[in-house]
């Protein structure tokens, strides 16, 4: 039964000033992102962590994932954690902001904090790979590129173990296996071992692997008085430290047993076929010798898991993708929204150290588990609820609702209705809600880019139109050179939908990104695209005239300012017809500098000519404008700006403010404080402020001197832009760059509580795996003074919210959510 407390919230109807907010809950149909180094706790095999190269490190210790704070823990695709028999004690590579490269850490308290190990005394050089001893929490393995450090005392103190033989290939350290004062380490430089506890090692004299061959994955298994070795082996020319699987074509070479410290690798091949099966992965328990799991992708790009049970005598093939054989699905496998090739090679894989039946298996998108050796999986990035079974092709445009595994780029979500809406997102194009956003599908068609970027409406009829691109992430750290927006493969479309969103149609193919839309606020039947071109007669705003019918609307190129490259981002139309733009980041292939062409640029002449009207400091990195929704004269405008890296774009980042349309700015972030503004959404008297790496904030921008507070129950580190709700009063939505999109409730922090008695509360449909219904009666004398009403589960701590759907003046009341 759940055991239910019910609180009223007594506050006034206008948008509170001072802000407490509920946990922020995902939403979205889960997956679509890259994952990397999967881990599960052995001492509980439900808690699971999984890195994202975006960096999110996502937590679950059952049903659901969290996102660790970015105070405490931010990653990347080198990102891993390792537990020890004492659950207290984890260690972690992480990401270090004051050095911009990752290092180990630790947490003594079951990965509520995290702290860099005082023993990695060159934080400067980035760290690839850790192990740890999971028997004794004082032992701990990390490397950079070219070296080995060995800690026996918890990370306080380090010594180096291994210096790479060739600096060019480094040290990929690929498994660890413990045994008391003995430690063996898999190198491609061969197997180091240890006989007194880390104080000293050397490499092995182990024969049977040829030159030739190089070792890539590395394990070991001790039972009954059997302690055997698997060895996976791979092309020396297509092994490096930094090569995480990504090279994965015919690397392979070679599977290798030891038993009991023979000294003599024994071939065991049967059942692998390196010209078809590419592995380059190789994990397996420490306590089982017989049990050994291969993973990687075969020659279409569809992900493989090999296993044996016999010490390496023979192996078979477990992850079976043909119709979905063995695997119970979410959106993506065999004939699903994205097929088995999608999710790509593996971007990780690992097995429960205690428990060889437990494998898990990451990709470019997804994550799948097996509890039973292989012989069933079942995905682990959408509700289970929409599990489709296995055996059977997984159907297309169906609902899924997130668990909170949400690992790729959201960029705006759009309402179309109360029920209907549409976010935007990177690689996996955009996803549909016909429920309000509880659910979502990818149920349309005509959108077959890798990103859209931004939906505007046509001013009067039930027209939407959508910028799209197979370039993702524009404009953010790595996709500022011309290379980077102008690949050979650069496309984009303006499209147009009249159904919602269900249908989308190509009104103007570009072959170029386009990055915005909007219509002309003073004629209707206008609207004007952002292309991005190193070309000015492509790259820049085009109108598009007759857009009543988009088909046969007739666009038109206008000019771009002067020495501008085509970096067009924002575009603003205002109500006297002035058009105000912001024009991005741009760096040349070999150069390290940003051009100064980035700013604001006005046309009061229809984009015939433009005026550059910002302050100095946005000559590099201007980002999102946003237009002040309480200045009725439009005067009133807020620009956000990013820090560059090289020359004189460094440390200009931050939030500006202008009164007069760009003539003069102030700058309304204190110097340092924000290194990188992206956005601003005001909403109601309050203004939240979204950055890269210092996560969501919020103030009064329109304050003489704002000031700026962390919403920290957003956990995320980029947020990217924020929206209101504008059926639901009180709620927010973000965006971000590479945790999808989520949402939450603002409440007044002054708001009065009180509790309704257990005799007016009835609970419908409980116990229930699903969605029970509350219902609460009440007199008139405790009538509310606000819409609302909060429902805790205590055992959970789980918020609900509703409101009342009856006109007071019915009493008795009775509301049911």
């Amino acid at each position: 039964m759940k055991s239910i407390h019910l609180l009223l919230l007594f506050a006034a109807l206008q948008f509170p000033h001072f802000l407490l907010s509920q946990s922020f809950q995902s939403r979205g149909t889960g997956g679509g992102g890259a994952l990397f180094n999967p881990s599960v706790n052995p001492s509980n095999p439900d808690e699971v962590y999984l890195p994202s190269d975006l960096g999110g490190l996502y937590h679950t210790t059952g049903s659901e994932y969290h996102v660790v704070n970015f105070q405490e823990a931010i990653t990347s695709a080198y990102g891993k954690v390792c537990f020890t028999q004492n659950n207290n004690i984890r260690y972690a590579l992480l990401y270090d902001e004051e050095n911009f490269d990752m290092r180990p850490a630790k947490s003594m308290d079951a990965g509520q904090t995290w702290d860099f190990l005082p023993g990695d005394d060159q934080p400067w050089e980035d760290k690839l790979f850790i192990f740890n001893d999971y028997q004794n929490p004082n032992r701990v393995i990390w490397t950079d590129y070219n070296h080995l450090f060995y800690s026996n005392d918890g990370g306080q103190t380090s010594a180096e173990k291994l210096a790479a033989a060739d600096s060019g290939t480094g040290i990929l350290l690929s498994g660890v296996f413990f045994d008391g004062d003995n430690i063996w380490l898999g190198t491609n430089e061969g197997v180091l071992h240890s006989s007194n506890g880390g104080m000293s090692f050397s490499l092995a004299s182990f024969s049977g692997i040829p030159s030739g061959e190089v070792i890539i994955g590395f394990g070991g298994g001790k039972a009954n008085g059997l302690t055997r070795f698997f060895a996976l082996t791979g092309d020396p020319g297509n092994v490096w430290a930094t090569n995480m699987g990504y090279n994965y074509w015919q690397t392979v070479r070679g599977v290798y047993t030891m038993d009991n410290l023979s000294g003599n690798w024994q071939p065991k091949m049967t059942g692998l076929d390196i010209d078809e099966d590419f592995v380059v992965w190789l994990a397996m328990a420490d306590n089982d010798p017989n049990t050994c799991y291969l993973a990687g992708s075969t020659q279409y790009e569809t992900p493989i898991v090999l296993k044996t049970s016999n010490g390496g005598d023979s192996w078979q093939p477990i992850f079976l993708t043909e119709n979905n054989q063995n695997i119970r699905t979410g959106y993506a496998g065999d004939g699903g929204d994205f097929g088995w090739s999608w999710a790509g090679f593996p971007l990780g894989f690992s097995v429960n150290r205690l428990n060889s039946q437990q494998a898990i298996i990451t990709d470019f998108g997804f994550v799948h588990q097996t509890l039973d050796g292989g012989s069933t999986w079942r995905q682990g990035y959408t509700d289970p609820q929409f599990d489709h079974p296995a055996g059977v092709e997984s159907p297309k445009k169906q609902d899924y609702q997130s668990i909170g595994l949400e690992q790729t780029t959201c960029w705006q979500v759009y309402w179309f209705d109360e029920l209907n809406l549409f976010a935007c997102y990177t690689d996996i194009k955009g996803m549909r809600s016909e429920d309000g956003g509880t659910t979502w599908s990818f149920d349309y068609t005509g959108h077959d880019q890798n990103t859209m970027y931004h939906i505007a409406k046509h001013n009067t009829e039930p027209l939407w139109f959508g910028a799209t691109s197979s370039v993702h992430d524009i404009y953010q750290t790595t996709y500022v050179t011309d290379a980077r927006l102008q690949p050979s493969y650069k496309a984009g479309k303006v499209l147009f939908t009249s159904d919602k969103g269900k249908t989308w149609q190509t009104m103007r193919d570009f072959g170029n990104p386009v990055i915005w839309v909007t219509p002309d606020a003073m004629n209707n039947d206008r609207l004007y695209a952002g292309v991005i071109s190193t070309n000015p007669t492509q790259g820049g705003v085009w109108q598009a005239d007759g857009i009543g019918n988009p088909a046969t609307a007739t666009w038109t190129k206008l000019p771009n300012p002067p020495a501008n490259n085509g970096r067009i981002f924002n575009i603003h139309s205002l109500n006297d017809g002035t058009l105000v733009t912001t024009w991005c980041a741009r760096k040349g292939n070999n150069n390290s500098v940003f051009s100064d062409s980035s700013g604001v640029f006005v046309s009061t002449n229809g984009g015939l000519n433009w005026e550059r009207r910002n302050h100095p400091d946005m000559n590099y990195w201007t980002k999102d404008l946003v237009i002040d929704s309480n200045d009725a004269t439009q005067s009133t405008w807020y620009a956000c700006v990013w820090s560059g890296w090289g020359g004189p774009a460094n440390d200009l980042g931050g939030l500006f403010r202008t009164k007069d349309r760009g003539l003069t700015w102030e700058k309304i972030t204190e110097d340092g404080e924000f290194h990188r503004v992206s956005s601003l959404a005001q909403i109601g008297g309050n203004a939240f402020l979204t950055t890269e790496g210092q996560g969501l904030w919020w103030g009064n921008a329109s304050d003489a001197d704002p000031t700026w507070s962390l919403l920290d129950s957003y956990t995320f580190h980029h947020p990217e832009r924020v929206f209101k709700d504008p059926f639901q009063d009180y709620r927010i939505w973000v965006a971000s760059f590479g945790n999808g999109m989520s949402t939450a409730y603002l409440i007044n922090g002054d708001a009065n509580e009180s509790a309704i008695s257990d005799s007016k509360i009835k609970v419908l449909g409980n116990p229930t795996a699903g969605m029970i219904q509350i219902e609460i009666t009440m007199e008139k004398q405790e009538k509310p003074s606000f819409p609302w009403w909060i429902c805790r589960d205590e055992s959970s701590g789980i918020l609900v919210k509703s409101r009342w759907t009856r006109a007071p003046s019915d009493w008795p009341l009775k509301h049911r959510a």
